[in-house]
């Protein structure tokens, strides 16, 4: 899983999130809404 943002980013709606892997194929997880990050399970790999 690659996390595109961090605590503190501001996003637009529309805006990926994060991607996930699966079987050789990657699935963007977009936002549903615009807004900051308040908080992130997972720390953002560039």
């Amino acid at each position: 899983m690659k996390v595109l943002v961090k605590p503190g980013q501001y996003v637009e709606e529309g805006d990926v999130l994060l991607i996930e892997e699966s079987m050789k194929m990657e699935f963007p997880q977009h936002a549903t809404v615009s807004g900051t990050i308040k908080k992130s399970l997972r720390e953002a790999r560039g």
